[in-house]
């Protein structure tokens, strides 16, 4: 019976040797981040053409403009009984920048946004107008 009590006493002693002090198995895996493994960065979704619609003098809903060059086209024509059609519309951010201000039934100009939240105020009396915004 000795033999089985040494053996005893010597394989308990290894589980202590194991477990630490709170009897509880240590775990040589680390909790903290691996830092050798990188999430993936966000991709920007693609700007899509913004296709504004209406009539008269407006002030249209908020859109967002990421940076870059965009090509602002208009096209125009009188209703009501106006004869001579025009607009005048000026994006309207941080700053404001007019875009036209015409009686050509169709233009397009250049807009650089440094990014952000815009609208476009119009004024276009008797004149509906159709104003497209797409990157270039």
């Amino acid at each position: 019976m000795g033999v089985k009590k040494l053996l005893y006493v010597a394989g308990i002693g290894l589980l202590l040797t194991a477990c630490g002090e709170t009897g509880a198995p240590q775990s040589t895996a680390s909790t903290a981040p691996d830092s050798s493994v990188s999430s993936p960065a966000p991709v920007a979704q693609p700007f899509k053409a913004l296709v504004l619609k209406g009539s008269g003098s407006r002030l249209t809903n908020q859109f967002e403009l990421p940076e870059g060059d965009y090509k602002v086209s208009w096209t125009i024509h009188a209703v009501g009984g106006e004869c001579c059609p025009n607009l005048i519309a000026d994006m309207v951010g941080a700053d404001k920048t007019n875009l036209v201000a015409s009686s050509d039934p169709s233009g397009s100009t250049l807009f650089q946004s440094a990014g952000g939240f815009f609208r476009i105020q119009t004024d276009a009396s008797g004149t509906a107008w159709v104003i497209t915004i797409e990157r270039i």
